[in-house]
């Protein structure tokens, strides 16, 4: 059987992870090992839960790397893998040294999960790391792509790869389903009446999600359509400060394993993104969800939505706030048509057997 090891910068919970944590517990044709270059997190349960093999290399602090370094070498050498795909910046430069001093590198492919990124949010290191990535992109067999504004954002950094491959982002849509009876179970938890309108948003706390231009955005919603109640799903969530408008109309949860418990029990789903989505695992999850979504125009969110939901331009709470009344104010009955033509849309082009067959063709 092919031994495919899958190297990762870490096991939080961020849309590279989530996916390669799909793909590993849900192939079957494959031997997986998965290496974390710093500690466990967010994913760890369900590797173990579906016994697959994985490492952590404790990369925390620079002078971590040698010893993380040397003992990467170490697991390639006894691993011997057939191929070995590397997930996010760190682990495409790690990763593909550690295999040339191994196996050379025609095995390795690295996976890019990002548009472009607004550098000045990150740590200098990280921009220098992309620009280095770009002059070594040459070294991998290929280079895999969620989304084409990813493709292109990295062509205009300088990758020129001796391939590229289109690999989306998938979604079990025996996991991710509607159920009225969870609906009822969730906004009951929550203490909201069947008659209000929930607007989720599923994001970490972080400078790409934007979420200055949401709090406008709801902010003005609420004046609107005074049935409207906001949740904020992800990590850091919990700890924002929450302006005056939206006391009383939003709930702020913090990270949680049981999303699609939860999506069921909302009515829209709201993305604010400012930049760096690639293809956004928290709309096709919604999508998948029977959820109609509203988001700004980063990554290729506009190609997932399609005429199932509303793309506004980024940084612009004017128009996400309108977007949002819109489609809170629709009957229920058409919002469920909506969501329900967003759920056929993630089943017809991005379920997950379809993209572990991508992937799969990689391996062999």
């Amino acid at each position: 059987m092919t031994t495919v090891l899958h190297i990762i910068t870490g096991l939080g919970s961020g849309g590279a992870e989530r996916m390669m944590t799909r793909i590993v517990t849900s192939s079957r044709d494959a031997r997986h090992v998965v290496v974390s270059l710093m500690d466990g997190g967010f994913f760890d349960r369900d590797l173990t839960d579906a016994g697959v093999e994985y490492h952590c290399l404790r990369l925390n602090r620079i002078w971590d790397a040698p010893r993380a370094f040397l003992r990467l070498v170490r697991l390639i050498r006894g691993l011997h893998p057939d191929t070995v795909m590397t997930w996010l910046y760190h682990a495409d430069f790690l990763g593909t040294v550690a295999a040339a001093c191994c196996l050379g590198t025609r095995n390795v492919i690295w996976n890019l999960r990002c548009s472009a990124l607004d550098f000045h949010d990150y740590a200098v290191t990280t921009r220098w790391l992309a620009y280095l990535l770009a002059r070594m992109s040459h070294c991998p067999r290929a280079i895999t792509h969620n989304s084409h504004t990813g493709r292109e954002a990295h062509e205009r950094l300088g990758y020129r790869p001796h391939r590229w491959i289109y690999t989306p982002n998938g979604f079990d849509t025996d996991e991710w389903h509607p159920d009225e009876e969870d609906r009822q179970a969730v906004r009951a938890e929550w203490g909201i009446a069947d008659d209000q309108v929930i607007i989720g948003m599923v994001a970490r706390y972080s400078p790409q999600k934007d979420f200055p231009t949401f709090f406008a955005a709801a902010s003005e919603a609420v004046t609107a359509c005074p049935k409207a109640h906001f949740v904020l799903i992800g990590r850091g969530t919990e700890n924002l400060g929450i302006p005056v408008p939206l006391r009383g109309h939003l709930s702020a949860l913090g990270e949680r394993s049981d999303i699609p418990r939860l999506l069921r029990g909302i009515d829209l789903l709201v993305l604010s993104s400012r930049y760096g989505e690639g293809f956004s695992n928290a709309l096709g999850e919604a999508m998948a969800t029977g959820v109609p979504c509203i988001a700004t125009d980063a990554g290729d969110a506009a190609l997932i939505i399609g005429d199932t939901g509303r793309v506004v331009p980024t940084q612009s709470p004017r128009l996400l706030a309108e977007a949002i009344c819109e489609l809170a104010t629709l009957p229920r009955k058409a919002r469920a048509k909506l969501g329900a033509a967003a759920r056929c849309r993630i089943i017809d082009k991005w379920s997950l057997p379809t993209i572990i067959s991508t992937f799969s063709e990689l391996w062999s």
